[in-house]
């Protein structure tokens, strides 16, 4: 699991010009995380706004998550799941 770690913040790194602020506070520092389901022990990666209890989206591929959050953020999302 320590790898996910690092790859989260290397993914955080190299996406971070990329991604829209936050539509609720405005916030740039946009980062990604690793997480784990609590059933079932199933990696995923999160992409949050660093605001507390501000806005989060789950995907479960890494190329997709610049993408889902820029919808979301723009308003244009789909069906995404939400935290």
């Amino acid at each position: 699991m320590a790898i996910r770690f690092q790859k989260a913040r290397q993914y955080t790194e190299k996406y971070r010009g990329q991604f829209v602020s936050c539509k609720f506070c405005g916030n740039t520092d946009i980062r990604i995380w690793t997480e784990t389901e609590t059933f079932g022990g199933k990696p995923y990666w999160t992409v949050c706004c660093m605001t507390p209890c501000c806005d989060a989206i789950r995907v479960d591929k890494i190329r997709d998550a610049v993408r889902n959050w820029n919808e979301r953020q723009m308003g244009r999302e789909k069906h995404h799941e939400v935290l």
